[in-house]
């Protein structure tokens, strides 16, 4: 197990100086061009999750088309339903954040 970890840990250190150099710290540090690129991915990543969060609480709260106006009760939904999207993002972002913990810790044994 021991074996297999330090191997790992080799080629991970072989592909981060073959792609970028490395901090102090160990972490890589990107190219210009790399940090572009993962801006633009993050940037589409969030207006991916916004377009389908709008989609998913229009379809879920917008039921009365007869007026112009919003109900109270549509509002309420959409703030429920936003709300509880903003929570389950949160929490699952802990959970992984826990899970990789455990992971480093463990030695990356699963």
């Amino acid at each position: 197990e021991t074996i297999k970890s330090t191997r790992k840990a080799i080629v991970v250190r072989r592909l981060l100086r073959s792609c970028c150099t490395v901090t102090m710290s160990g972490m890589p540090m990107m190219s210009a061009e790399q940090q572009a690129d993962m801006e633009m991915r993050q940037m589409k990543d969030f207006l991916n999750t916004y377009n389908r969060l709008s989609e998913h609480c229009f379809t879920s709260c917008a039921t009365d088309f007869t007026s112009r106006s919003v109900t109270k009760t549509e509002t309420q939904c959409v703030t429920y339903c936003v709300d509880k999207f903003l929570k389950m993002t949160q929490r699952i972002s802990q959970r992984l954040q826990e899970y990789q913990q455990l992971q480093s810790e463990g030695g990356g044994m699963s």
